[in-house]
């Protein structure tokens, strides 16, 4: 009757932790509603967006051709022009040569005519005065010469009115060729402005076009990852549902079994089999196992959750994957914290001979430093492989100067890659070391000589806090502050923080571990060892 009490009591709180269970069921649908429903309204903006796009990509297209097809017609309506000019300053020089040379033959054949007149005249003046003295022969000497004179200045004044006439003909030319070469410089340089104005329209737009891409893509690739998560809950849910049903069968089955043997000792027709102290150790002999040492080397494993002997240590796997700083991506080290498979380490700090320097530059954090033995940091674009494909949960264990230790667990553990400066995304806490990560939750990774932080440029908070961290505005916690072994409460804020456990308090110990939630198959939520 005492197991039957305890079976029914066992039911009755089973029965309440279904009532919950049923009620995050409930929770989980209408997360899943309010997902479904922000899904389609990005897959309609995804949808609408890319005509707008091209219809902006293609009148631009259009745009351009058509000043590109302008510049043509004008580079050959300037050639055509040029080409007049030439042609006409070249016939009109020619015509002006050769003009110029007739006339100026003309003239000097006119003017040698003249001469020779006037040189006729002088001489027949001068036989008329030998011969008649001063009368009526010198007179008419004189008349004729001085018509002689007269129709020479005439003859002077045209040559002088043509030749002016000339010059004003030629700079009117001269004046017409520079306003067609101003109207020409002007057409070209407004051509220059048109096409620098629409070639800066299209970098705005490829630049736009580019950003979109990144967005859509990385919207893609979130989507993918929360309907993975989103399917692989549902089935964990209706496998829990299942077992839980057949276990549920499976007691009910014991509880008549048991019903009908106590029937049976009430009535006398049988005996309860007893099991002397021989049978106990033969049942031990049969359960005893020999004691297996750990292989650290297991090429054919693919990481820590694959391991079968509960054994803590630097383990290798499958082929050497060296990144730009000589570490291995395949060796990591591997700890047993609870119950199920092991977790891999991405952090520890620990009282050490020799400690580490956590206050590193932004390609060391991405890389790694440290020794996987002692002190040190996987390597942010390790850490970005192991989480951001998988569903992944976090640890974090903690321990003071004192011998007290705290742990924190997180269901939702992940970084983004360097392009969007490993951000972080931590959220379902459960522990007893209060939660001191969803302040640094959606926050970009930040280190001395790289500041993401949102101090708002007052100082910089990987500067201050000496390390490289998710900080906020600044910290509620951070683990890879400067290591203070003589006295943690003199530290300024710059020791190893978890500041919603001891405040600020730089604590001896701490590690962070993770481990794919897809490989945990046993029944409940793991408890602290």
């Amino acid at each position: 009757m005492t197991s039957l009490d305890s079976n029914i009591k066992s039911l009755q709180e089973k029965a309440q932790v279904w009532d919950v269970f049923q009620h995050h069921i409930g929770a989980w649908n209408d997360h899943i509603k309010s997902v479904d429903q922000k899904m389609e309204l990005l897959k309609k903006a995804h949808e609408s967006t890319p005509p707008s796009l091209e219809t902006r990509l293609s009148n631009l297209d259009f745009k351009v051709q058509h000043v590109f097809d302008k510049v043509d017609t004008i580079n050959e309506k300037l050639h055509d022009i040029t080409k007049t000019v030439y042609a006409l300053s070249s016939a009109n020089r020619a015509r002006r040569n050769d003009r110029e040379s007739t006339d100026q033959a003309a003239v000097m054949t006119k003017i040698s005519t003249l001469q020779k007149q006037l040189n006729r005249l002088e001489s027949t003046s001068a036989n008329c005065q030998k011969k008649n003295g001063n009368g009526i022969g010198g007179t008419k000497v004189k008349k004729e010469v001085q018509e002689f004179e007269d129709e020479v200045d005439d003859f002077l004044d045209k040559l002088a009115t043509k030749k002016l006439k000339d010059i004003a003909a030629n700079r009117k030319h001269g004046r017409t060729l520079d306003s067609l070469t101003n109207l020409l410089r002007t057409v070209d340089e407004r051509t220059v402005r048109i096409y620098d104005l629409e070639a800066n329209q299209f970098e705005q737009i490829l630049s736009c076009c580019k950003r979109t891409d990144r967005e859509i893509t990385t919207f893609t690739n979130s989507a993918d990852i929360l309907l993975k998560r989103i399917e692989r809950l549902v089935i964990n849910v209706d496998a829990k549902i299942e077992t839980r049903n057949l276990r549920q069968c499976e007691r009910n089955s014991s509880m008549k079994v048991e019903d009908d043997v106590v029937t049976d000792l009430g009535s006398g027709e049988g005996a309860v089999p007893t099991t002397t102290e021989k049978d106990y150790k033969a049942i031990e002999i049969e359960i005893d196992e020999p004691e297996v040492s750990a292989d650290f080397h297991q090429p054919n494993k693919q990481g820590c959750h694959q391991l079968t002997i509960r054994q803590n240590g630097v383990y290798t796997f499958g082929e050497i994957e060296l990144n730009e700083a000589n570490r291995d991506f395949n060796r990591r080290y591997c700890y047993f914290a609870t119950d199920g498979p092991a977790w891999t380490v991405i952090q520890r700090r620990k009282l050490d001979d020799l400690q580490e320097n956590f206050n590193r530059s932004w390609n060391e954090y991405k890389y790694g430093f440290g020794d996987l033995g002692h002190e040190f940091w996987l390597g942010n674009d390790f850490i970005n492989t192991l989480t951001y494909d998988d569903n992944v949960e976090l640890r974090v264990e903690l321990w003071d100067f004192e011998g007290n230790s705290a742990w924190a667990e997180f269901k939702t553990f992940r970084i983004d890659s360097e392009r969007f400066n490993y951000n972080l995304m931590v959220s379902e806490y459960h522990g007893n070391a209060s939660d001191a990560m969803s302040y640094h939750n959606d926050q970009d990774f930040s280190t001395f000589d790289r500041a993401n932080d949102k101090s708002n440029g007052s100082f910089a908070c990987a500067l201050t806090y000496g390390s490289g961290w998710w900080f906020n505005s600044c910290a509620e916690s951070n683990l890879n502050g400067i290591y203070y072994a003589d006295d943690p409460k003199l530290h300024k804020s710059t020791g190893i923080l978890w500041e919603t456990w001891l405040g600020d308090y730089s604590l001896k110990e701490s590690t962070m571990m993770i481990r794919s939630r897809e490989v945990w198959t046993t029944e409940g939520e793991p408890q602290d060892p």
